[in-house]
């Protein structure tokens, strides 16, 4: 208790001498020249003889307690002066400074307080020239010191600066021609048009340039205080500065005013004996001049003619409202002095005297949505909705004798005969006509055009009774255009929609635009989402394609240069048996595996484009796995020692009958066994298989694994995710000689096609096994060959153009116990068939022969009289599906497939021809 007393006590002391600090300071704050300029609205606004004012300003007075300092305006009217006296310390602050380069070292700088736009101005009458990008070559005027001279001799050296003395001063320049653009900020830009009523100028296009950001300035000896003065500002907050901003932006202050209207008395007289004036409103409506409900004037046009009544010590009597012939008329007799909302144009000047225009504006048209009236040539031959007093009647009837002129009154019946089909269009001016529409919300009828040359001119009518006040009215009407009218326009032109018709927009078309909105965001994001799925699928195929076509490229270069080697590695074998001298096993091996392999080349690439193209398909027959394996185990076996390499088979235990395609199988192990050999470098390469019955069917289906095992090095992981692929070869293996790339592929096809898979399982340095596996029927009848009796050997006739292929194969039949007769062509064949003796009870023939085909052979066999038919059987190296039916609806028994291994053929003979020799 005792130690938080000394504490507390502390806390106080130090609140209290806190305070004091704070009343000492506040009762005595030290004064803080201030320069501003007299002319750079809406920050810095001080006329002559006036009050200081501006953005700036109020902000340092809001901030002035807080940093205890009071402010006190010094009034400059040249820039460069200002900005001599901050840097020589005769000024303590200034403010809507930039910070350069060419300040830093004498200045200290707040934090910026305002971000804003700098705006390029030029006339109106030739805005083209400031549109360029490169402002080189134009008439830039500059005001001394400023932010915006140092940007412009930096972005544009070669544009000619034109030296003003203020912004009003290079404006005035702009308007008079004496330069052709001017460079400032924009809300500058804008209050000083606005004050010195500078016509004839348009701002074209901003530029985002390190000066739009605004700070205020000391000298460095000030630093601390623009410190303290940061963090004022950093209080404030951005949306009071802006605020503050706006405020002086919307509300132009100390605006020059017209000078006080001088009369003489007789002019007095003619005013003080003059009577309360009637006022007729025409067509009364929004914004311009219309009667409430309980009859009181409201209205842009009411406005302006109480001001010009209020400058002559007028007043207004009664107002009422009608039309336009209707005025007219009150106008003659005399029951209205004036009136609003009658065109000069249309209007006798016998009975009718004009003051103004105070305002004008162009003259559009109202159509049906999708309609084709967008100017008042569109119109001729159709009609056009107009009251019968409008000002444009006789214009157009006289431009336009083509037009229709369809009489309506008021404006609100021209829109509800556009709409009905009474009329094509309805003309308004503009203003009239966007008021209408959004007190009104309809489909039916939108702006679809404009009338060039139209313009409505609002002025206000005084009968010809009252011809002496005329010069007076019109002197009133020129002061209220130059002192009010703006504020005005601003009142009543930007006046929001009432809230009850936002209310009923809001009701009737927020739920639809929201709906809308939602489904053209979620059409732009499904659209969005597609496109980037398609641009993926797009890249991803092009990169597929690029790498199809760079495999293909090596592909077929690999391809040309193996077939290239085993026709010089036969041709050589040839050339030696040609000679006569002794040829080795060797050389004899050599000429059978470069054929072989050349061979097997080419029947991968017919299987992969039948398979490509599904013209591929199976020829299901019984055999055994343990032959079928051990065939290609012997096939392999030259070149597996070639390497050095021990190849063995285990056939399955037990080996039924197995209804699947040789051929099939035999290729998909042959190219396992190849890989392992071409990629081995030591060790064994296992062939083995396994035939495991089905559960619940283990008669008559069984899953067959074929695997083919190695010690070679391994597959990375990064080659195996790509082994399947199309031409790929595995960059980080080694072997005798590159592959093609197109075995496994062929192969993982060839398993699916049998109804299975093809897997591999490898690491780096443990060697390889391929796995295939599939589901085959078990065959349960033998029906394979009977056998031979041996002292009746059957009479086989071998069609076969290719000599060593039909050499080959004679052995190989005459083994099986076959008389065999060879033709090497179909006019060979026909003799045989013709001559005497013993009918064949076979025909073994060729698809493709030199002078003719298969059916040529079966042609004959069919001729031959007397005699029953025998087996036929084709074969081809290309066996297409489309050919098997033609070839059975001729009368063959089989289309089998001519491989390198003539045993395998003779096998798959021996089982279609079920009757045996």
């Amino acid at each position: 208790m005792r130690s938080g007393l000394p504490r507390a006590l502390r806390w106080l002391a130090g609140s209290v001498l806190g305070l004091c600090a704070l009343a000492c300071s506040a009762a005595s704050p030290s004064p803080l020249r201030y320069g501003m300029l007299a002319d750079f609205p809406p920050f810095q606004i001080w006329p002559e003889g006036s009050e200081a004012g501006g953005a700036d300003l109020e902000m340092l007075r809001r901030l002035a307690p807080a940093l205890g300092v009071q402010v006190e305006p010094v009034r400059y009217t040249d820039f460069v002066a200002l900005e001599r006296d901050l840097r020589a310390g005769r000024l303590d602050l200034a403010s809507s400074m930039a910070r350069n380069a060419e300040r830093e070292p004498t200045l200290a700088f707040s934090v910026p307080y305002a971000l804003i736009e700098q705006a390029v101005v030029t006339r109106a009458s030739d805005p083209s020239g400031s549109l360029a990008a490169d402002l080189n070559g134009r008439r830039l005027a500059t005001v001394a010191g400023y932010a915006a001279e140092a940007n412009a001799r930096e972005l544009f050296p070669l544009a000619q600066r034109v030296p003003v003395a203020s912004i009003a001063d290079g404006l005035r320049a702009v308007q008079q021609g004496r330069a052709d653009v001017m460079i400032e900020a924009q809300p500058v830009l804008v209050g000083t048009i606005e004050r010195e009523r500078l016509a004839g100028l348009r701002l074209v296009r901003t530029l985002a340039l390190p000066s739009g950001a605004l700070h205020f300035a000391a000298p460095k000896a000030g630093a601390a205080r623009l410190d303290s003065l940061s963090a004022a500002l950093a209080g404030m907050g951005a949306e009071t500065r802006e605020f503050i901003i706006g405020r002086w932006r919307a509300e132009p202050h100390f605006a020059r005013r017209a000078e006080p209207l001088r009369l003489d008395d007789p002019e007095r007289a003619l005013l003080t004996a003059q009577r309360p004036l009637n006022v007729a409103v025409v067509d009364g409506r929004l914004p311009f001049a219309v009667l409430d409900a309980d009859g009181r004037p409201q209205g842009l046009s009411v406005d302006v003619l109480r001001a010009v009544l209020g400058r002559l010590g007028l007043v207004s009597g009664t107002w009422r409202a009608s039309g336009a012939t209707e005025a007219l008329a009150a106008l003659q007799r005399g029951e209205v002095d004036l009136a609003l909302g009658l065109s000069a144009v249309a209007t006798p000047a016998d009975t009718v005297r004009f003051i103004g225009p105070y305002i004008e504006h162009p003259m559009v048209l109202l159509g049906r949505p999708g309609g084709s009236a967008w100017g008042l040539e569109q119109l001729v031959g159709r009609r056009l909705a107009l009251p019968p007093a409008h000002f444009a009647r006789p214009l157009i009837a006289a431009r336009y004798p083509g037009i229709e002129l369809v009489a309506c009154d008021p404006l609100p019946n021209c829109v509800e005969r556009v709409a009905s089909g009474g009329a094509d269009a309805a003309l308004a001016d503009v203003i009239t006509a966007a008021v209408l529409l959004a007190e009104s919300p309809r489909s039916d009828v939108q702006i679809t055009g404009t009338a060039a040359g139209l313009r409505q001119e609002h002025g206000i009518a005084v009968s010809s009774r009252h011809a002496a006040l005329l010069p007076l009215l019109q002197r009133a009407l020129d002061a209220t255009v130059a002192d009010d009218l703006l504020e005005l326009k601003r009142r009543w032109l930007t006046r929001p929609t009432p809230a009850r018709v936002v209310r009923e927009l809001l009701l009737r078309y927020l739920p639809w635009v929201a709906t809308a909105l939602a489904l053209l965001l979620a059409a732009w994001w499904w659209h969005h989402r597609g496109l980037r799925r398609e641009m993926q699928r797009t890249l991803g195929a092009q990169r597929q394609a690029e790498r199809a076509r760079g495999a293909s490229e090596r592909f077929v270069t690999f391809l040309a240069h193996e077939v290239r080697n085993s026709l010089h590695s036969v041709i050589a074998g040839a050339e030696l048996l040609r000679s006569g001298r002794e040829v080795s096993a060797s050389v004899a091996g050599s000429l059978g595996d470069s054929a072989r392999s050349t061979l097997n080349l080419l029947n991968n690439l017919l299987d992969r484009n039948r398979l490509d193209a599904g013209r591929l398909s199976l020829h299901l027959e019984p055999v055994q796995l343990g032959p079928l394996l051990r065939g290609v185990r012997a096939e392999m076996l030259p070149a597996a020692r070639a390497r050095q390499l021990t190849l063995t088979c285990t056939a399955p235990m037990p080996d039924p009958l197995l209804r699947v395609d040789a051929l099939r199988v035999e290729q998909i192990v042959r190219n396992l066994v190849a890989n392992a050999i071409k990629y081995s470098e030591r060790g064994e390469i296992l062939i083995e298989a396994r035939c495991t019955p089905q559960a619940g069917e283990e008669a008559s289906r069984c899953v067959i694994e074929v695997r083919v095992r190695d010690q070679g090095p391994g597959i990375a992981e990064a080659d195996q995710a790509r082994l399947f692929e199309r031409y790929y070869t595995a960059g980080g293996r080694t072997a005798a000689r590159s592959g093609t790339g197109l075995g496994l592929s062929l192969c993982r096809d060839l398993a699916a096609l049998m109804g299975g898979a093809l897997h591999i399982e490898s690491s780096p340095g443990h060697g390889t096994t391929a796995l295939l596996r599939w589901t085959a029927d078990v065959e349960t009848e033998a029906t394979g060959p009977a056998p031979l009796a041996e002292d009746a050997p059957r009479r086989l006739l071998l069609v076969e153009d290719a000599d060593v292929y039909a050499m080959l194969l004679e052995r190989a039949l005459a083994a099986q116990g076959y008389a065999v007769r060879v033709a090497g062509s179909l006019a060979e064949a026909q003799a045989a068939l013709a001559a005497p003796g013993p009918p064949f009870e076979v025909v073994l023939t060729d698809l493709n022969l030199g002078d003719g085909d298969a059916h040529g052979v079966i042609a004959a066999v069919r001729a031959r009289a007397g005699a029953g038919l025998p087996a036929i059987v084709v074969m081809s190296a290309d066996v297409d599906p489309e050919r098997v039916a033609p070839l059975r609806e001729a009368g063959a028994e089989a289309l089998l497939q001519k491989t390198g291994d003539v045993a395998l053929l003779v096998r798959q003979l021996l089982t279609h021809v079920n009757t045996g020799p």
